[in-house]
C-alpha cells in the first residue's frame, strides 16, 4: 500500500500490468478475523493462569476470587471447541491450576501440605464413555520449606486416587460415577510410609456403576467450557470451576 501510494503522490504512469503486479506484491498489514480471535484468547488465558499462579491454584485468592472468576468467564466466551467431550483433545494428563470447589480447597485444612493434583482422562471400553482418575497428592509437613533450603529429604507422600466412570451427556457435559479408590498412604511409624508400589485399592462392580449413573446423571456431573491443546476449564453442578492445564 506505502508503494501505491508514493506512485500515486509522483503521478508516474503505470500499465495495467505493472499496476497488477504491484498490488499482488503488496504486503498486507491487516490481520485476519481469525487471527485477531486467536490472539486475544491467548491473552486471556495467559492473564487467567497468571492469576491462578499467584493464587496458588485458589488456596491463597486474598480477596481476588471475584475477579479470577471474571478471568474464567472471558476464557470460556472464546472456547474454540463446541464439544469438547467428543475432541481428542480432552484426552491426556491435567494438572489443576485453579478452582473454587469447596472439596478440593478443605485440602488446605490437612496438617499435610497439598502436593501436586491433577486428572488423567482417557478413552472408555465403549463409544460415549471415559475413565478419570483424580490424583491428590499429600506431603509431609515443611515439605516446601525443605525444597527451598535445597534440602533432598525423602518425598514421604500419601497419594490417593479416585477414579471416575463418565459417559457422554451432550458434546460438553458427562455424567460422573466415582468408582474406584486407590491409597498410597503414609504411615508416621514407618520411617519414609509404604514401598513405592504398594497400594490399597477398591473398585465398584460394572452393574453398581450402571445403577448409579442412571440415578444421578443429572445431578452429578462435570460440563467442559473451554478446550484447547493446553487449557481447560471445567464446571460441576454448582457452577464450581476447575482449570486445569495440559501436563507436558
Amino acid at each position: 500500500m506505502l508503494i501505491l501510494a508514493a506512485a500515486a503522490g509522483l503521478q508516474l504512469p503505470v500499465t495495467a500490468a505493472r499496476r497488477s503486479s504491484i498490488l499482488c506484491c503488496a504486503p498486507s498489514d491487516t490481520a485476519t478475523d481469525a487471527e485477531v480471535d486467536d490472539g486475544k484468547s491467548a491473552a486471556l488465558v495467559a492473564d487467567l493462569r497468571l492469576s491462578a499462579a499467584r493464587a496458588e491454584r485458589g488456596f491463597r485468592v486474598d480477596g481476588a476470587l471475584e475477579e479470577l472468576r471474571q478471568k474464567v468467564e472471558a476464557v470460556e466466551a472464546a472456547n474454540p471447541e463446541p464439544e469438547p467431550v467428543d475432541s481428542p483433545l480432552l484426552l491426556g494428563e491435567w494438572d489443576l491450576e485453579f478452582t473454587d470447589a469447596f472439596d478440593v480447597l478443605s485440602l488446605g485444612l490437612s496438617p499435610l501440605e497439598v502436593g501436586r493434583i491433577s486428572q488423567n482422562v482417557r478413552a472408555g471400553a465403549s463409544a460415549g464413555e471415559l475413565q478419570a482418575e483424580n490424583i491428590v497428592e499429600l506431603l509431609p509437613p515443611l515439605s516446601s520449606l525443605a525444597a527451598a533450603a535445597s534440602l533432598q529429604l525423602p518425598r514421604a507422600a500419601t497419594e490417593y486416587c479416585v477414579g471416575a466412570t463418565c459417559r457422554r451427556l451432550s458434546g460438553r457435559r458427562v455424567s460422573l460415577v466415582f468408582s474406584k479408590l486407590r491409597v498410597r498412604p503414609w504411615l508416621p511409624f514407618v520411617p519414609w510410609g509404604l514401598p513405592d508400589g504398594v497400594r490399597l485399592e477398591a473398585a465398584l462392580p460394572s452393574a453398581a456403576v450402571d445403577a448409579l449413573e442412571s440415578l444421578t446423571s443429572s445431578a452429578v456431573y462435570l460440563e467442559t467450557t473451554y478446550l484447547d491443546e493446553g487449557l481447560r476449564v471445567a464446571r460441576g453442578p454448582g457452577g464450581e470451576i476447575y482449570v486445569l492445564a495440559r501436563r507436558r
